[in-house]
C-alpha cells in the first residue's frame, strides 16, 4: 500500500506512534495468559483506579495483594524451595492471598474492624480509596499477628 507523500510534524508522528503503541499494548494484554488474576477487575489501565490516590508504600501493598505477588507463605514457598506454604496463624495448608483477607479464623476480629462487611476480592481490593487504605491497615495489623506468632 502507498503512503500518502504528506509532510506532517514530529509531535503527530509521536500521537500516532504512542497511540499504535497503546492499542498493541491493550491487546497483547487481552490475550495474554498473565495477570489473570486481576484481568476481571482491570482489563486495562485506568487513570481513575482509587489506588492512583494512595501514598507509595499502599498502592505497593494493594498492588502485591491484587496479583498474588505479597510476602504470605504461598507464594514465598514458590520463590523458596525450603519455605512452607502453611499459614502460620491457623495451618491451614496454603496461606494466600484470599486465605489471609478473607477465610484465617485468627484474623476474624481484624476482617470485621478493616474490610467491609461479606468481604470478597472486590469490595476489598478495587472499591474506594477509603476501603484500599482501611484493607492496607488490615494487611498491616495482620502481618504484625503473623510476626508475632513466628517469634
Amino acid at each position: 500500500m502507498l503512503q500518502p507523500e504528506k509532510c506532517v510534524s514530529q509531535a503527530t508522528v509521536k500521537k500516532i506512534l504512542k497511540s499504535n503503541n497503546t492499542i498493541e499494548w491493550h491487546n497483547q494484554w487481552a490475550q495474554s495468559e498473565k495477570g489473570r488474576v486481576m484481568f476481571k477487575f482491570v482489563t486495562r489501565p485506568n487513570k481513575k483506579d482509587p489506588i492512583n490516590c494512595l501514598k507509595r508504600r499502599e498502592q505497593v501493598v494493594i498492588f502485591r495483594l491484587r496479583t498474588n505477588h505479597i510476602q504470605l507463605n504461598a507464594h514465598l514457598s514458590r520463590i523458596t524451595k525450603d519455605h512452607q506454604p502453611s499459614c502460620p496463624l491457623c495451618d491451614y495448608k496454603e496461606e494466600t492471598v484470599h486465605h489471609f483477607l478473607f477465610d484465617c479464623a485468627p484474623l476474624q476480629d481484624l476482617r470485621k474492624q478493616f474490610l467491609p462487611p461479606d468481604p470478597n476480592r472486590e469490595n476489598s481490593l478495587y472499591s474506594s480509596t477509603q476501603q484500599l487504605m482501611q484493607t492496607c491497615r488490615y494487611y498491616h495489623e495482620a502481618t504484625r499477628r503473623r510476626m508475632n506468632i513466628q517469634l
